[in-house]
């Protein structure tokens, strides 16, 4: 099994973050839109192989989707040996109880954990330090990113360059 944190060193430079290949490359399934149960964003689960597949959910956008996919990773990545079966994101990301894929042992801080996770592989700091002069506006360097404007607006923010560097126009 290849190290996640070198595979994922290999596509934090590219704008937008190729999470997609980076997953594919870690030898996890993906399947974008899919069809999952309402009011699921996102879900990882254990394959009877052995393998995890990540899926997003269908009908949301681009940019949700990709964050949603890097949070998943992000549970993959942090949480392996507490995933077990799996398990599936609400859209504000938190386990779902009384679904198919509950687990108890995901709890609010994993889920923070994982959404952090996300932010700095969509958003690596590296790069947006590099860029930000780029961009006058936070629509700008989130559209570049191919991340929604709050998830560009809280990575800034976090960094410590929203206002000083950029404009929050969200």
């Amino acid at each position: 099994m290849p190290n996640a944190l070198e595979v994922l060193d290999k596509y934090l430079g590219d704008v937008p973050v190729r999470v997609e290949d980076a997953i594919r490359e870690l030898d996890v399934s993906l399947k974008m839109n899919a069809d999952l149960p309402f009011g699921i964003s996102g879900q990882i689960k254990r394959l009877p192989n052995g393998r995890y597949e990540i899926s997003s959910a269908a009908g949301e956008t681009n940019s949700r989707q990709r964050f949603t996919i890097a949070h998943e990773l992000g549970h993959y990545v942090l949480h392996r040996g507490m995933l077990g079966a799996g398990v599936n994101d609400d859209t504000k990301y938190r386990t779902v109880r009384d679904s198919n894929l509950y687990n108890g042992a995901i709890d609010d801080v994993h889920e923070r954990q994982a959404n952090s996770f996300a932010a700095n592989i969509l958003i690596p700091e590296a790069t947006i330090k590099r860029d930000i002069g780029w961009y006058k506006f936070v629509s700008e360097a989130a559209k570049v990113y191919n991340v929604s404007k709050s998830s560009m607006r809280w990575r800034l923010n976090n960094l410590g360059l929203l206002d000083s560097k950029v404009i929050d126009d969200t």
